[in-house]
Protein backbone atom coordinates (compact mmCIF):
# COMPACT_ATOMS: atom_id res chain seq x y z
CA UNK A 1 0.00 0.00 0.00
CA UNK A 2 2.83 2.34 0.74
CA UNK A 3 4.24 1.55 -2.68
CA UNK A 4 1.03 2.74 -4.29
CA UNK A 5 1.24 5.96 -2.31
CA UNK A 6 4.82 6.57 -3.46
CA UNK A 7 3.86 5.66 -7.00
CA UNK A 8 0.88 8.02 -6.79
CA UNK A 9 3.17 10.84 -5.68
CA UNK A 10 5.31 10.33 -8.78
CA UNK A 11 2.26 10.14 -11.04
CA UNK A 12 0.76 13.33 -9.67
CA UNK A 13 3.98 15.17 -10.45
CA UNK A 14 3.53 14.13 -14.10
CA UNK A 15 0.02 15.63 -14.57
CA UNK A 16 -2.03 12.44 -14.59
CA UNK A 17 -5.73 12.80 -15.45
CA UNK A 18 -8.56 11.93 -13.07
CA UNK A 19 -9.56 9.00 -15.27
CA UNK A 20 -6.05 7.58 -15.13
CA UNK A 21 -6.09 7.93 -11.33
CA UNK A 22 -9.41 6.06 -11.16
CA UNK A 23 -7.91 3.31 -13.29
CA UNK A 24 -4.91 3.17 -10.97
CA UNK A 25 -7.23 2.98 -7.96
CA UNK A 26 -9.14 0.06 -9.53
CA UNK A 27 -5.86 -1.67 -10.32
CA UNK A 28 -4.71 -1.14 -6.73
CA UNK A 29 -7.93 -2.71 -5.39
CA UNK A 30 -7.55 -5.71 -7.71
CA UNK A 31 -3.95 -6.36 -6.69
CA UNK A 32 -4.69 -5.71 -3.03
CA UNK A 33 -7.30 -8.47 -3.16
CA UNK A 34 -4.77 -10.78 -4.86
CA UNK A 35 -2.14 -10.10 -2.19
CA UNK A 36 -4.63 -10.57 0.66
CA UNK A 37 -5.78 -13.87 -0.85
CA UNK A 38 -2.21 -15.06 -1.35
CA UNK A 39 -1.40 -14.14 2.25
CA UNK A 40 -4.28 -16.31 3.51
CA UNK A 41 -6.63 -13.65 4.88
CA UNK A 42 -10.18 -14.89 5.49
CA UNK A 43 -13.04 -13.67 3.29
CA UNK A 44 -14.43 -11.69 6.22
CA UNK A 45 -11.09 -9.95 6.82
CA UNK A 46 -10.53 -9.28 3.12
CA UNK A 47 -13.98 -7.68 2.91
CA UNK A 48 -13.22 -5.47 5.93
CA UNK A 49 -9.93 -4.32 4.42
CA UNK A 50 -11.37 -3.75 0.95
CA UNK A 51 -14.31 -1.76 2.32
CA UNK A 52 -11.90 0.52 4.16
CA UNK A 53 -9.96 1.12 0.93
CA UNK A 54 -13.10 1.43 -1.24
CA UNK A 55 -12.11 5.01 -2.02
CA UNK A 56 -8.43 5.64 -2.68
CA UNK A 57 -7.44 9.29 -2.31
CA UNK A 58 -4.17 10.82 -3.43
CA UNK A 59 -2.93 13.65 -1.25
CA UNK A 60 0.38 15.11 -0.11
CA UNK A 61 1.79 14.27 3.29
CA UNK A 62 4.03 16.28 5.54
CA UNK A 63 4.87 13.36 7.84
CA UNK A 64 8.55 12.90 7.06
CA UNK A 65 8.77 9.61 8.94
CA UNK A 66 6.03 8.04 6.84
CA UNK A 67 7.45 9.53 3.63
CA UNK A 68 10.88 8.15 4.50
CA UNK A 69 9.48 4.67 5.04
CA UNK A 70 7.50 4.87 1.80
CA UNK A 71 10.54 6.02 -0.15
CA UNK A 72 12.62 3.22 1.39
CA UNK A 73 9.99 0.65 0.44
CA UNK A 74 9.70 2.10 -3.07
CA UNK A 75 13.49 1.84 -3.44
CA UNK A 76 13.40 -1.83 -2.41
CA UNK A 77 10.57 -2.58 -4.84
CA UNK A 78 12.35 -0.79 -7.68
CA UNK A 79 15.61 -2.62 -7.00
CA UNK A 80 14.09 -6.10 -6.64
CA UNK A 81 11.68 -5.75 -9.57
CA UNK A 82 14.34 -4.41 -11.93
CA UNK A 83 16.83 -7.03 -10.74
CA UNK A 84 14.28 -9.77 -11.50
CA UNK A 85 13.70 -8.55 -15.05
CA UNK A 86 10.89 -6.00 -14.71
CA UNK A 87 7.24 -5.77 -13.76
CA UNK A 88 6.26 -8.76 -15.88
CA UNK A 89 8.71 -11.08 -14.15
CA UNK A 90 7.21 -14.19 -12.56
CA UNK A 91 9.25 -13.25 -9.46
CA UNK A 92 7.06 -10.22 -8.63
CA UNK A 93 4.62 -12.09 -6.33
CA UNK A 94 7.59 -13.45 -4.37
CA UNK A 95 9.08 -9.96 -4.15
CA UNK A 96 5.81 -8.61 -2.75
CA UNK A 97 5.72 -11.46 -0.22
CA UNK A 98 9.36 -10.82 0.75
CA UNK A 99 8.94 -7.07 1.19
CA UNK A 100 5.76 -7.58 3.21
CA UNK A 101 8.08 -9.33 5.66
CA UNK A 102 10.68 -6.56 5.83
CA UNK A 103 10.59 -4.58 9.10
CA UNK A 104 9.44 -0.99 8.68
CA UNK A 105 10.45 1.79 11.05
CA UNK A 106 7.19 3.73 10.68
CA UNK A 107 5.30 0.82 12.28
CA UNK A 108 7.75 0.05 15.06
CA UNK A 109 9.99 -2.26 13.01
CA UNK A 110 7.21 -4.80 12.61
CA UNK A 111 6.51 -6.68 9.41
CA UNK A 112 3.79 -4.88 7.40
CA UNK A 113 1.83 -8.06 6.73
CA UNK A 114 1.80 -8.97 10.42
CA UNK A 115 0.77 -5.44 11.41
CA UNK A 116 -2.10 -5.55 8.89
CA UNK A 117 -3.15 -8.99 10.09
CA UNK A 118 -3.08 -7.91 13.74
CA UNK A 119 -5.06 -4.78 12.94
CA UNK A 120 -7.89 -6.55 11.13
CA UNK A 121 -7.90 -10.09 12.52
CA UNK A 122 -8.37 -8.81 16.07
CA UNK A 123 -10.97 -6.17 15.09
CA UNK A 124 -14.59 -7.16 15.55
Amino acid sequence: MALLTSFGKVLLQRAVSRNQLRELSALFMHYLLCVLSEEGFTERTKNKILSEYAEVVYAPSNNWRVLGSMNDLAFHYKYHVLESGGVHSPDVPGIIRKLNRMPMGAIGYRFPIEALSNLYETAT
